[in-house]
């Protein structure tokens, strides 16, 4: 049996997305972090590609949705903490140690990590940044002024989960196949610490 003590899963549900999927596997399997940490690959494809270094599971094309793609992440991770992070990110250098630094307190369920829109993104990418939904936006942005801050919104784009809060509420809700499941999970969560 495995030791999975402090290990950290980060899951990525890709669809089509191939080139920047590579580039954010590589970017992961090399940057240095004091985390022990493994990478979790879904991908929707009717064409299953080798990806070395990382446990790659195919799912045909049958549009699940991606709250089916989190749920088959989290049924393949092994972490005791869960990050979710888009296939088409960039991280920067000390991305994940800044991301699970919130977690040396026991009470913190869950981190929201922040994001920077390339200019090259879509109009839906820009509305999702400046309206903040699920993850809070410019606005709160600027009212963290570089400080960790209570959040009730988090996003799957960029964030991290202990395993124990799937263990109680379940995993995302399948029936959200277009979206919105994340926001859900945000909301249980946040209810387990009233």
């Amino acid at each position: 049996m495995k030791n999975n003590t402090n290990l950290v899963s980060i899951a990525i549900c890709s669809r089509n997305r191939r080139k920047p999927l590579a580039n954010l596997v590589h970017s992961l399997k090399t940057m240095k972090t004091k985390y022990r940490f493994e990478i979790v690959v879904i991908e929707e494809t009717d064409n299953a590609w080798q990806v070395d270094g990382v446990q790659y599971i195919p799912h045909g094309m049958k549009n699940y949705g991606i709250a089916y793609a989190r749920n088959l992440a989290l049924a393949n991770s092994n972490g005791e903490i869960i990050v979710f992070i888009d296939d088409d990110c960039s991280i920067h250098a000390n991305w994940l140690n800044n991301l699970l630094e919130p977690f040396v307190d026991n009470s913190v369920a869950g981190v929201q990590g922040g994001v920077s829109v390339p200019e090259s993104t879509n109009a839906i990418g820009w509305a999702e940044s400046i309206l903040g939904f699920p993850g809070g936006g410019f606005k709160r942005v600027l009212e963290a002024r570089g400080k960790n801050q209570k959040s009730r919104e988090i996003s799957t784009l960029n964030c991290a989960y202990r395993r124990s809060v799937f263990d109680i509420i379940g995993g995302f809700n399948e029936k959200l196949s277009y979206g919105g499941e994340d926001y859900l999970l945000a909301k249980q969560a946040f209810r387990l610490g009233d």
